[in-house]
């Protein structure tokens, strides 16, 4: 394990530092504590794959109890079992008592990943420390955008003051990156705040952008949610700021007017607010030394006046961890705060996706479903081979995923009305799940192996036309049995027969057609030496068996050689010391021999 990043959650905003090791592609885990607690975030690629929180109100259950999925009930029915069953995951317990179905065990794993995650955000005072090890188990299909992460946090666990102050560190004045417009989904906004993604397309100041909003703690947090992940410029507040725009009613949304200009245009430099980084071979987040106090940035060029707006971009909404993946008892969907909210109607959008992106999706769609098609392997699909390492695996997967990602191709407008993609990506997930796990990897990877699924499928109809085989004559051998109670010698023959037919490896079918051919055989001398080696060949292949011991002391019993038919019974109680026939035969015996002696 080797350590990354080392630092304090109050050197810079908390926003600044998880939003580096996401956009860096950073793969380990975070582990934050304060007062005596620890929170953990694990990333995979710059993906946020788990999180922890010693927080009762984080725990899966809570969670689920608040959607309204469990009663408080089923709460102590979940807590009875994880006490009994400590290693069990704790949303599968969930899943597992109220039967939930795949998805929605997912949407709440991704819930609770996501509300841990953020928690993060309510501490003011913890050390935090990176490392390239990643301890905490993953899921597929959990896996989280640290840009969802983020604004949660910010919106939900930062103190009002926190918020403003540290928003204020990241500047005044504040305008989308061009670049950064196909990632909005990846936030999940509502759609009621689209008028403030329009303005900050522009540029504006934060009050200006609370107007436009539905909240100002909210626009405040998307503001902060988009400096942390570098989507945005920032500058200091004009020194005349433009005259403020009239933010839109509740129940029509109007179109926005231009506004006038309060200066002459002109190019602002723009930067964005960074802290001091520490010195440090690993691209990490960049922290202060303790002694040093946060250097509050400096701004000396003014933005340029808002112009009038163009047609605003089409944005989608991305609902990552939303509470509608919790049903109510009575099985309706929980509505969402974003969909309980009266949303006007939209104005028309143009929008401005990049074809080459979008293409090149479709594509890896299409080349990946032929391989589906085509059977191939877990690790062919993965774009990898059974040599990996998991380290290997692990960046295949997550690179294939960010791509198939729902949310992906929301933000990119690729439809996917015939579930083809939602198809594959499933079974991309089903497959990282498989060789991500060690004995699961090697089971898999010993079918391959010996010849793939198809060689494998062929060995398992041989194997269930034995197992037929090896039923049917058992069968026959149980009928062979009850013919030969009854006395009916040619009827047992017969079945004994059709059973080492069937299966010619069981000796105690060959004792008991050798005991039934010396019964119906008239001259008992004639084949007795026959019967003898049939039975002793079956006796030294199978030492502990019963029967060819057992027919063999009955035909020396019949022959008259008590002390051979008396050796071979005894070794049948030896072996089994209930066989009540054997225990008869050999008491009658002794008696004979002990009266033979008297006389």
């Amino acid at each position: 394990m080797t350590e990354l990043a080392r630092g304090s959650v109050g050197d810079r905003p908390w926003g600044l530092t998880l939003g580096a090791l996401g956009m860096r592609g950073l793969t380990g885990q975070l582990v934050l504590s304060a007062d005596g607690k620890r929170y953990q975030i694990a990333f995979s690629d710059g993906v946020v794959v788990g999180a922890t929180s010693p927080l009762a109100s984080d725990a899966a259950v809570r969670i689920a109890m608040t959607g309204g999925l469990l009663s408080s009930t089923q709460v102590a029915d979940i807590a009875r079992r994880q006490q009994a069953n400590p290693q069990r995951d704790e949303v599968d317990l969930i899943a597992e008592l109220i039967r939930l179905a795949p998805e929605q065990a997912m949407k709440l794993r991704r819930r609770a990943i996501a509300q841990r995650a953020a928690r993060t955000f309510s501490i003011e005072r913890g050390e935090f420390s990176v490392d390239d090890r990643i301890s905490l188990p993953i899921i597929p299909g959990a896996e989280l955008d640290i840009r969802s992460v983020i604004f949660l946090g910010a919106r939900s666990n930062l103190s009002e003051a926190r918020l403003s102050s540290e928003l204020a560190e990241l500047g005044s004045w504040f305008q989308m990156k061009p670049e950064a417009l196909l990632d909005l989904p990846q936030y999940g906004f509502a759609r009621t705040e689209d008028p403030v993604l329009d303005l900050l397309e522009r540029g504006a100041t934060v009050s200006d952008l609370e107007i436009m909003g539905s909240e100002p703690r909210v626009v405040r947090a998307m503001i902060y949610a988009l400096m942390s992940c570098s989507a945005l410029d920032s500058n200091n507040q004009p020194t005349h700021p433009p005259a403020r725009p009239t933010p839109p009613t509740q129940t029509q949304r109007q179109p926005l007017q231009p506004m006038p200009q309060a200066l002459p245009p002109q190019t602002p430099q723009t930067h964005q607010a960074r802290p001091q980084p520490l010195t440090q071979a690993w691209p990490s987040p960049a922290v202060q030394s303790h002694a040093q106090p946060r250097q509050q940035p400096t701004h000396t060029h003014q933005p340029p006046p808002p112009q009038a707006f163009d047609p605003p971009t089409t944005r989608r909404t991305n609902d990552q961890f939303d509470g509608a993946t919790v049903r109510r008892p009575n099985g309706l969907d929980a509505p969402t705060a974003r969909q309980s909210q009266a949303i006007g109607p939209r104005s028309a959008r143009i929008t401005n996706l990049d074809p080459n992106q979008a293409n090149d999706v479709r594509a890896l769609i299409k080349k990946h479903l032929e391989l589906l098609k085509g059977r191939a392997d877990h690790f062919k699909l993965l774009g990898s081979h059974i040599d990996a390492t998991p380290d290997e695996l692990r960046k295949a997967y997550f690179a294939l995923a960010r791509q198939l990602h729902p949310d992906r191709l929301t933000a990119l407008g690729i439809a996917d009305d015939t579930k083809e993609a939602q198809r594959l990506f499933a079974q991309v997930n089903t497959a990282f799940g498989v060789v991500s796990d060690p004995q699961r990897r090697q089971d898999y990877a010993s079918v391959l192996r010996r010849g793939g699924e198809a060689a494998i499928a062929a060995e398992q109809e041989r194997a269930e036309e034995l197992a037929g085989r090896i039923l049917d004559a058992e069968e026959a051998f149980r009928r062979g049995e009850a013919a030969l109670r009854r006395d009916q010698l040619s009827t047992a023959l017969s079945e004994f027969a059709h059973a080492l037919e069937l299966n010619s490896d069981e000796v105690d079918y060959h004792a008991a057609y050798a005991w039934a051919e010396f019964c119906s055989s008239p001259d008992k001398m004639a084949i007795a030496s026959k019967t003898r080696i049939t039975l002793e060949r079956a006796i030294n292949k199978s030492p502990r068996s019963v029967a060819p011991r057992f027919y063999a002391g009955r035909v020396e019993r019949m022959l008259g050689r008590d002390a051979d038919a008396l050796r071979h019974f005894q070794e049948v109680l030896r072996i089994e010391p209930q066989h009540r026939e054997a225990g008869s035969e050999a008491r009658l015996i002794e008696q004979r021999l002990a009266g033979g002696k008297k006389r």
